[in-house]
């Protein structure tokens, strides 16, 4: 009996389109999903009762990149820049999940902006600007690069987060 693809829970970001708000999630982490033989399930935001039910139905929790950056509140300190980039709806819910899936021993994994979160979930701080740190790289991507291009170059995922 074949077993179920595994079901691996992507927050969503808020981004307002013309003058709607909509919940999105990156193409390419869905598309790497996939590959990897899962089933993703964006999730547009949570209220605190519905965190057991989601992770009760998940196999791993992936936390994306995104331009918006975890609000300063969460590790202590105020907002430095005004046109900082954030995303409130999605620190509400993605910081308490995340301290839920590691305490159920659920793989987890940040990418850019999720890794922020996970270390800011786990009591972690952050710089809001680490590119203007003296001694640091600006690792931001070029804006004249294309974004489109490989996401698993021949890789296999197991079960249990191994890579073939």
């Amino acid at each position: 009996m074949n077993r179920p693809a595994p079901v691996v829970l992507v927050p969503a970001c808020q981004r307002v389109l013309g003058r709607h708000p909509f919940h999105v999630a990156g193409k390419k982490y869905l598309d790497a999903i996939r590959l990897g033989g899962c089933v993703p399930l964006i999730v547009p935001g949570a209220s605190p009762l519905e965190l057991d039910t989601l992770l009760s139905i998940a196999d791993g929790l992936l936390l994306t990149g995104s331009p918006s950056n975890v609000h300063p509140s969460h590790f202590g300190e105020e907002v430095h820049d005004p046109s900082l980039p954030l995303d409130p709806v999605r620190d509400e819910w993605t910081l308490p999940i995340i301290r839920q899936a590691l305490a159920r021993g659920m793989p987890v994994l940040g990418i850019c902006r999720g890794f922020q979160e996970v270390n800011v979930a786990v009591g972690g701080s952050l710089h809001q600007a680490v590119h203007e740190q003296p001694g640091f790289i600006n690792h931001r991507a070029d804006d004249r690069l294309p974004v489109d291009g490989p996401v698993v170059d021949e890789a296999r995922l197991l079960m249990n987060g191994l890579v073939q």
